[in-house]
Order: C-alpha cells, then sequence, then structure tokens
C-alpha cells in the first residue's frame, strides 16, 4: 500500500517507477499463493511450488531489480539505436506479463500457457539486456577524440603573447 501511494503521487517520467510497481504486484501474487499453500487452500505440487517461488524471486526481487536499474541508469544515457525509455519500458512489460502468465499457466496445470509465459518472458529479458548494454555503451571517450578534445584546451595558453 506504502508503494502504491508512493506511485500514484508521483509525476512518474522515469520508466524505473513501473518495474518496481510489477514487482510489487508479483511480491503480493507470490505470498498469496504461499498463504494458500499454509491455510491448506492450494494443493504444494511441483507446478504451483515453481510459480510461487517464481513469482517471489524472479518477480519480487527480479523485476525490483530491473526497476532500479532503470531508475538510476536512464536508458537514454546510451547510444546505440533504440536504446530509450520505450525500450526499457517494454522490457519491464514483457518480463512482468511473462512471468504472470507463465505463473498462471503453472497454477493452472497449463503447460502451453506457461511455456508461452517462458517465452514471452525470454524476449523481455532479451530486451532488457539490450537496454542494459545501452547503458554501458557511451559516446566515444579518449583515443584520438579525447586528444583533440584536450588540445583544443591547451591551445590558448600555448600561444605567445
Amino acid at each position: 500500500a506504502a508503494f502504491v501511494s508512493l506511485y500514484v503521487r508521483t509525476d512518474r517520467d522515469r520508466v524505473g517507477f513501473h518495474g518496481v510497481l510489477a514487482a510489487v504486484v508479483s511480491g503480493l501474487a507470490g505470498v498469496t499463493v504461499g498463504l494458500g499453500f499454509a491455510l491448506g487452500h492450494v494443493a504444494p505440487t511441483a507446478d504451483h511450488v515453481i510459480a510461487h517461488f517464481r513469482l517471489n524471486v524472479l518477480g519480487l526481487l527480479g523485476l525490483s531489480i530491473v526497476g532500479v536499474v532503470s531508475q538510476f541508469y536512464p536508458p537514454a544515457v546510451g547510444v546505440l539505436p533504440h536504446s530509450g525509455d520505450r525500450t526499457a519500458l517494454a522490457s519491464i512489460v514483457a518480463l512482468a506479463a511473462g512471468l504472470w502468465v507463465e505463473a498462471a499457466g503453472r497454477l493452472a496445470g497449463n503447460d502451453g500457457v506457461a511455456t508461452a509465459g517462458l517465452g514471452v518472458g525470454f524476449t523481455g529479458a532479451l530486451a532488457f539486456a539490450y537496454a542494459s548494454r545501452a547503458r554501458s555503451v557511451l559516446a566515444p571517450r579518449g583515443g584520438d577524440a579525447g586528444r583533440q578534445r584536450r588540445r583544443k584546451r591547451r591551445r590558448p595558453a600555448e600561444r605567445p603573447q
């Protein structure tokens, strides 16, 4: 409830907030499944336990990391093509949707739906990897470009008066 209140009050101009919100939703879903195990409403079958595990680890923890990375290292600082907020948001949406579809498929006992969710999540992971790589590839520094900048700064001081 605290994060939802913070999310509603902010201007939401950063993509990272969406990742953390998706993490909170995943964590709540994981806790709900866990309570179902504890109270006896959900049978602890292998698929149900995997869904619970993935909602908590990949959802709560993983999507929190994706959101924080997108918040503090914005994708627009990179120079790779199509690296921007849209790519970061698409990766968050695909990761979250894939995880939730997979969990729903596992909880319903439908392997086809779970596999489709894995595919969507994998696509989101590839998009996040690309956006993360774009964050680490900055405009060229050093080499000839760096020497050119340093020479331009020194020239006025080197001229005799």
